[in-house]
């Protein structure tokens, strides 16, 4: 029996194999389920019991019939309140130490990615709804895909190799020998070249300084100009898998009324980016993190045009994140972009422009 694990999910009390199963879910901590009562119309359709509808005392249903506030037909509605992505990270961590040994997970707090040692080679393995991943997949390399509610994305994914794929549930319940998963794609596919290029991306910013990387990022900008061909040919490969994982961006937001995460369309956003007319900035923010107050400043120099700003880092504040994605909303188009550290590396990796983060010992002494 399978749920769906997203907010606003729900079920009544007679579905008790499902029931049974976010019971489960929520007695390991990974979600909070809220309790309402509902009415059932004769078409089998629950309305739940609502200021509106208790006060009048009926509700129109879909199927064109009045259904009354009655005992009769009185049911327990069980709803999703909220996901513990922080509980889910963890479990995700602790299977993944119990698996491999804790000197073989290597986890990135920033991009809730772990890169696990496994047979020699290095496979990176993250959660769909909550890590930064697009420039670690490819459909021949090595990587593992975690899916929180793996009854919303089945369609999408099936298409692909099943063995990029695990549900949360397979963790939770002991359903799978993660072991041998990470040893079958490490053996299976091909190294994740992605990684090494992240590792010498993060010590490429971290021993340049603030004017060098506003040199590399206006050599990044002259470069993809020139290779309009390879852009072309990737956002075709982007519009044909729009709607799996490779089409999507995780930014994490959080707090008080917000999502804990959002999917941004890559293939959109990148567009966007790459617009000419645009007011840019460039920062070398390394050790600190991009916040709402930095970028009202990019705002005002910008005076209302549409802006880009590139970041080293992916410490971008979520309050950001949202004024980005809200402005979305409102205007129709990506206005403002970010371009962080990851996508970045997406951008070298598929653009064939690592020379641009290589230097040799002597030349790094100019940096």
């Amino acid at each position: 029996m399978s749920v769906s694990i997203r907010k606003e999910y729900s079920i009544t009390e007679n579905e008790t194999g499902r029931l049974l199963e976010l019971k489960k879910l929520e007695s390991l901590g990974v979600i909070e389920l809220e309790q309402r009562k509902v009415q059932l119309c004769k078409c089998g359709e629950a309305h739940r019991i609502d200021g509106l509808f208790s006060q009048d005392g009926r509700i129109n249903c879909s199927c064109d019939r009045t259904v009354n506030l009655s005992e009769k037909n009185l049911l327990k509605e069980y709803t999703i309140k909220e996901i513990n992505y922080k509980k889910i990270i963890d479990i995700c961590n602790q299977e993944l130490v119990t698996a491999i040994g804790e000197s073989n997970c290597h986890h990135d707090e920033n991009q809730n990615v772990w890169i696990c040692d496994c047979l020699g080679k290095k496979v990176p393995v993250f959660i769909l709804e909550a890590s930064s991943y697009n420039q670690f997949i490819d459909e021949d390399s090595d990587w593992l895909c975690i899916v929180v509610d793996y009854e919303n994305e089945k369609d999408r994914i099936h298409d692909y190799n099943t063995l990029h794929f695990l549900t949360i549930e397979d963790l939770l319940f002991k359903r799978i020998n993660l072991s041998k998963r990470l040893e079958v794609i490490a053996c299976k596919f091909s190294t994740n070249n992605s990684i090494e290029l992240s590792l010498e991306f993060k010590e490429f910013v971290s021993k340049i300084t603030w004017m060098k990387f506003e040199d590399f990022a206006t050599n990044l900008l002259e470069e993809i100009k020139r290779k309009q061909t390879e852009i072309e040919r990737f956002f075709d490969y982007l519009t044909a898998r729009r709607t799996t994982i490779f089409n999507s961006k995780i930014v994490s937001l959080g707090g008080p009324a917000n999502p804990d995460f959002i999917v941004i369309n890559l293939l959109e956003y990148l567009q966007q980016a790459l617009r000419p007319d645009k007011s840019g900035e460039i920062k070398h923010y390394v050790r600190s993190k991009l916040t709402i107050n930095d970028y009202s400043k990019i705002l005002l120099h910008a005076r209302k045009s549409d802006t880009l700003c590139i970041v080293a880092s992916n410490k971008i504040d979520s309050e950001l994140w949202k004024h980005v994605i809200v402005s979305r909303f409102e205007e129709g188009y990506y206005k403002h972009v970010i371009l962080d550290a990851d996508t970045l590396v997406l951008l070298i990796k598929v653009l064939d422009l690592r020379f641009l983060i290589t230097f040799s010992k002597e030349k790094a002494l100019d940096f």
